[in-house]
Order: structure tokens, then C-alpha cells, then sequence
């Protein structure tokens, strides 16, 4: 994809300059923090504590509990360069990423309209931008201080680079090239990236230059992939660094196929945005239309976003927030869409588009607006029924989206946006600031916490040692048998072995109720902590 082309029409600057607008309200209407963000905002502290990426300073081994390198190295690289903490930078950087997915769904929305009169082309390019920043799913992760602005934007880049790739005309080596790049930059962002590369890997096999020489082919293949030595190198990095081929999240979350959770995760998305809509348009498309067979690449970009969804709707179980692993979907399904309503009926594409932006707002609005009336944390779920709020039939069909979502929410899975946001505000409202003195006597050698959510619990005691219950930070607690009962509750499957925090002897126990201190009896030397952590991992390993 190139960059902006010369010569836009008056109105489309204006749409530009709308749809970028209306992305900073959605953000400031959205905006909140995570308590997982701040897991990486520790990581981040401690390496500019000089500890490296690590979740506790040594004596304890290092694990890797981020999952999203490049944007802890840039939240590192940003409070280097700028004295920024991560936690004022993270959510201006997302939204940075945010309107740069919104400026490319602009320029290929002009692409795939370009063979339109001026007047239908700017009516459908509004369209299109209005499905992406009244999205709120899209809105929702404008913010957030996790990687996932960062994360969309470069596979929207990726899809669409790979998408153009096939033009011909000497170009593939270059073009590939680039996608290359943004492959292994993507793999850098969240190892589910590792699916891009490979996918990268087959289009450059596929387009090795027929009737070639054995060289052009070598220094076709070299050069197109030569970007991915980047994830190569980071994979040994990781590998001497924390002794492990995948991130200790990976460990932690992923307990084993969970193919009933998954299928309502994602059928809640498709019921939710009125995806059925759009995909009877293209249904009907395939029908009435002789295609000719794709170009390789374009399938192989399509087959690589059908893939990404299905392991995570397949294996993982869908995902803790709100439609997090699917937000990346949604400038490509707005460009699917008006893509498709051209191709089916071109006199009523504007009618068709603009139904399904009306169709796709109902009920995520209804659920936001249900979500807004609480306005403090409780141990229960907060009520984000839609059903209630809707009129009529619409409220059967919102009724079928709130069970859905019910059984997910039990399970822990597609946890809403204001939940999260609540959640992340009670723990910092009752927990110490970060420069508070700590609630231990000074001098305490190696102070222990315990935690559940450890997020903002691991920013606010910066110099302790903090357990992680779930284990996204603990090799052995990440490692050790899920019980049966805890199977479904994605991401947070995993308990520590008896015996195994205790032996540490914390000094503080957080809960989200509650705060207690505990009580040390033998001194916790830098030997103890060592030997504690090669028995809890020489008992995972003996099972």
C-alpha cells in the first residue's frame, strides 16, 4: 500500500478529517487502563531498573509474562527518551496506532472505489469509515495500555500489503519484502504472529520467478525474507534469556482445545455486529457470480486471518476481554463489505452499506449503554444486557446475544470493556502510589507479595517480589495441572501447587476485597528463593 494519493477531492479531505476526529472522541469516550497492562509497565520498570525484562528481580529466575515485546520496548524506549512512564504514554501511543488504521482503511476504501462516479464513491467511503470509528470494539482498543492498537494496525498493513503483492512487473521481490517486514514485526508484537510469518513464508515460495535462473531465485528468496531474521533473533534472545521457545503466557492461558467457548465468543461477534448480513451479501455474490480463481497470495492472506481466528476460537477458547483477538478484523470487514454491496448490486450499494452500519450499531450500543450504569467494581459481573433495553423483536435477538454472553461471562471469557476499566481503577484506588513508602519495615530483605490480579499490585510495590496466582508470571504455577473446575476460565485456568507460595512467606496478601498482611519466620535469602524455585519446578516436571 502506498501512501496517501494526490489530488483528493475536497469531500474526502473532509471525511479524512472527520473519521480521524471522531477516532480521538471514541478514545477519549472509551479510554481506560488495564490491570494486564500494567504487567507490562512493570516489565518495563524493572528494565529501567537495570533487572531486564523480567517480572521479579533476581535472586528469582526470569519469565517472560508480557507477550508483546516490540510495545514494551517502545513504552522502554519512550520513558528513556522522554521521562514518560508507561502508564501516561501507553493509551497516546494506541491511539497514534488507532488513526493509522483509520487513515489506511481511507486509502483503501478509495482503492476499491476508485471505479465509482464522485458522488456515490464519497457516500460509500463515509460509509465505510463509519463502520470502523462507530465500531466499538474498535473504539474499545483505541486505549487500554496493552499492545492491541499496535497489534491491529500492523496486521491491517500486513493483509494489505500482501493483498497488492501479486501486481507483477518485477515488483514481488520488493513488495514481499516489505511484507516480510511487517510480518516479523508482527510476530514481534504478539507471538500469534508467528502464523503471519509462516504465511509470509509460503507467498515468497510462491512467487519464486518462473524460468528463472537458480540464482534470481536464491536472491529472490533472501531478500523477500530476509526481514524475518528479525524473529529469528529475537527467539534466541528469548531462548537465552528466559530458556524458553515460547512466552510463559503461552503456558499459562492455553490449557487445551476449548472449542464450545470459542464458537460462542466468536458467534457472539457475528450476532453482535449483524455479521450475517454482509455474509449473505457475499453469499450471494459467490452465487451469481463466475469467479476466477484468486491469486495465490490473496488467498493465502485470507487463509491467514481464518487461521488466526480459528486457533483462537478453536484451542484458546476465544479470549478474557471484549472481543480483543477480533478487533483487528474490523477495518478489513468494513472494506469487505462495501466491497462486496458494489459487487452485488452497484445502484444500491449505498442502501446495503449503509443497512449494515445501522444493523452493526444496535446491539454493541445497547450493551455499551447497559454497561455504563455501574460505575464502581464488584466481585459480580456488571449487566451489559442488551435485551432490556431493546424494543420488540429486536429485544428476542438481543436475548439470544445476552445468553451467549452469559455463558461466556461465567467463564471469565469476553470480560466487557467497563468491567476491566472499573476493575483496573478499584485496585489503584486502594492500593499505595507507586513512590508510597512501602508497608513493610525498611531493609526488609527480598519483600514478597501475593496477588490474583497482580498488574497494578506489581506497579505499585516496584522493589518487591510479587506472586502471581494465575501464573501468567510463574513458570511453575503456568506449568502445573489445571483442575477440572477451572478448565473454562480462559486465562485464568491455573493455581500455584500446595505448598508452593507459602513456602515463600509473603509479607502482603491482595485481593480485590481485600489487603492482609503476612508474617515471615526465617529469613528469605537470595539461596532460599532459589532453592524454592527449583523444587516447585523439579516437582512440575517429576508429574
Amino acid at each position: 500500500m502506498s501512501g496517501l494519493p494526490s489530488r483528493l477531492r475536497p469531500a474526502e479531505w473532509v471525511l479524512l478529517a472527520v473519521a480521524l476526529t471522531a477516532t480521538v472522541v471514541g478514545w477519549r469516550l472509551f479510554w481506560f487502563l488495564t490491570d494486564d497492562a500494567f504487567i507490562a509497565f512493570r516489565y518495563v520498570s524493572n528494565s529501567q531498573l537495570g533487572h531486564g525484562y523480567v517480572w521479579n528481580a533476581p535472586p528469582f529466575a526470569p519469565v517472560e509474562g508480557y507477550s508483546s515485546f516490540a510495545f514494551v520496548a517502545l513504552l522502554d524506549l519512550v520513558w528513556s527518551v522522554t521521562g514518560l512512564e508507561p502508564p501516561d504514554a501507553a493509551n497516546g501511543l494506541s491511539l497514534v496506532f488507532a488513526l493509522g488504521s483509520v487513515t489506511l482503511t481511507f486509502v483503501a476504501g478509495r482503492r476499491v472505489l476508485a471505479s465509482l462516479a464522485a458522488p456515490q464513491s464519497v457516500a460509500l467511503l463515509a460509509l465505510t469509515l463509519a463502520l470502523v470509528v462507530s465500531n466499538p470494539t474498535f473504539l474499545v482498543w483505541t486505549s487500554s495500555g496493552l499492545e492491541t492498537a499496535l497489534f491491529n494496525l500492523l496486521i491491517q498493513l500486513w493483509f494489505l500489503a500482501l493483498w497488492s503483492s501479486h501486481r507483477g512487473g518485477g515488483h514481488e521481490t520488493r513488495d514481499l519484502t516489505i511484507v516480510s517486514l511487517l510480518a516479523a514485526l508482527v510476530a514481534l508484537t504478539r507471538p500469534d504472529g508467528y502464523l503471519f510469518v509462516l504465511v509470509t513464508g509460503l507467498a515468497i515460495v510462491s512467487a519464486l520467478p518462473r524460468g528463472a535462473t537458480g540464482h534470481e531465485r536464491m536472491r529472490h528468496l533472501v531478500v523477500a525474507s530476509a526481514p524475518l531474521g528479525l524473529v529469528v533473533a529475537h527467539l534466541i534472545w528469548r531462548l537465552g534469556t528466559y530458556g524458553e521457545w515460547l512466552p510463559n503466557t503461552y503456558y499459562a492461558k492455553v490449557v487445551g482445545a476449548l472449542p464450545e467457548s470459542g464458537a460462542r465468543y466468536l458467534l457472539s461477534f457475528v450476532l453482535e455486529y449483524a455479521l450475517w448480513f454482509p455474509a449473505l451479501g457475499a453469499a450471494l455474490v459467490l452465487m451469481r457470480a463466475r469467479l476466477a480463481r484468486p491469486p495465490v497470495r490473496r488467498t493465502l492472506a485470507v487463509l491467514a486471518l481464518v487461521a488466526h481466528t480459528g486457533w483462537y476460537c478453536v484451542v484458546a477458547g476465544g479470549d478474557h476481554f471484549e472481543y480483543r483477538v477480533l478487533s483487528h478484523l474490523v477495518p478489513l470487514l468494513a472494506l469487505a463489505t462495501v466491497a462486496v454491496a458494489v459487487r452485488l448490486a452497484p445502484r444500491y450499494a449505498v442502501i446495503g452499506t449503509a443497512t449494515t452500519l445501522i444493523l452493526s450499531s444496535v446491539c454493541p450500543w445497547a450493551i455499551w449503554h447497559a454497561s455504563q450504569r455501574s460505575t464502581a467494581w464488584t466481585m459480580t459481573t456488571l449487566d451489559s444486557r442488551a435485551a432490556p433495553i431493546l424494543p420488540g423483536p429486536l429485544a428476542v435477538y438481543g436475548g439470544w446475544l445476552d445468553s451467549q454472553q452469559a455463558w461466556l461471562h461465567d467463564r471469565s471469557v469476553c470480560m466487557r470493556h467497563q468491567q476491566h476499566r472499573l476493575f483496573a481503577q478499584h485496585m489503584r484506588s486502594f492500593l499505595p502510589a507507586r513512590d508510597a513508602p512501602p508497608p513493610w519495615p525498611e531493609g526488609t530483605e527480598n519483600p514478597v507479595v501475593q496477588a490474583s490480579g497482580v498488574g497494578v499490585v506489581g506497579w505499585v510495590f516496584p522493589a518487591a517480589h510479587v506472586l502471581d496466582w494465575y501464573g501468567l508470571n510463574d513458570w511453575v504455577v503456568a506449568r502445573t495441572p489445571v483442575q477440572d473446575a477451572f478448565r473454562e476460565h480462559v486465562a485464568h485456568a491455573r493455581r500455584p501447587p500446595l505448598g508452593y507460595f507459602e513456602a515463600f512467606e509473603p509479607l502482603l496478601y491482595v485481593e480485590p476485597t481485600r489487603v492482609w498482611r503476612g508474617e515471615r519466620r526465617t529469613p528469605l535469602t537470595s539461596d532460599r528463593i532459589a532453592s524454592i524455585e527449583r523444587a516447585g519446578r523439579a516437582e512440575v516436571l517429576s508429574r
